[in-house]
């Protein structure tokens, strides 16, 4: 007689994994928040910041516009003003030279007053810097007249109680600064030699007032 057979029990069904509607619907959520984030990016840039920056580079060129207006105007002389300068122009003029020419002939006539002192002197005017911008004042046109003054110093006979070339270039830088003509002194370069200088260049500005022709 056979023995009984095992009874087998029941095995629980697994449940399939299928498609999931809380995964569609949370994944379509977040695209619809992505697409709104960029949305809002692109709005915001568009709309709101470079129309900003548009309308501040604006006031910022009509600032500028704005300051430059208002330095002119502070420029500008009033009549009165003007008709003040017009009556002591008179002051200023037998200090102002014509013309180049007149300038030459003016410091060849100073130069001579140091030939004694053993000053070698030569003259340079730089013509190309010549400017004539300047606005017209009693129907003159001023204008810088930029000239190199050079020295080369030989010695003197005499004592020695002479005065040094040191002293000698002292004296010339002065009297060329304090004439009756305005001359403004820019720069100066000295060469020494063994116990002195023997070499000098002086920059010099002169200044013309040209009659303006009609």
């Amino acid at each position: 007689m056979s023995a009984p057979s095992p009874s087998r029990s029941p095995v629980a069904g697994t449940k399939p994994v299928g498609f999931s509607y809380v995964t569609l619907l949370s994944r379509v959520v977040v695209g619809v928040l992505l697409l709104a984030s960029a949305g809002l990016l692109w709005w915001s840039y568009c709309r709101v910041y470079l129309p900003r920056v548009k309308e501040y580079h604006e006031l910022d060129a009509n600032v500028v516009k704005l300051t430059i207006a208002v330095d002119d105007l502070d420029h500008q002389w009033t009549k009165p003003e003007l008709a003040a300068i017009d009556q002591k122009f008179h002051l200023v003029q037998s200090r102002l030279f014509n013309d180049q020419p007149e300038l030459k002939s003016w410091l060849d006539d100073f130069e001579g007053q140091f030939i004694a002192l053993g000053l070698n002197i030569k003259t340079d005017f730089n013509a190309s810097l010549v400017s004539s911008n300047a606005p017209a004042v009693a129907g003159r046109r001023f204008s810088a007249i930029p000239t190199t003054v050079t020295i080369d110093f030989s010695p003197t006979a005499g004592s020695e109680d002479k005065d040094t070339p040191f002293q000698r270039l002292l004296q010339f830088s002065q009297r060329i600064t304090t004439q009756d003509k305005i001359a403004d002194l820019t720069g100066l370069t000295v060469h020494s030699g063994t116990n002195s200088i023997d070499h000098a260049v002086l920059n010099l500005t002169f200044w013309a007032g040209a009659k303006e022709a009609k």
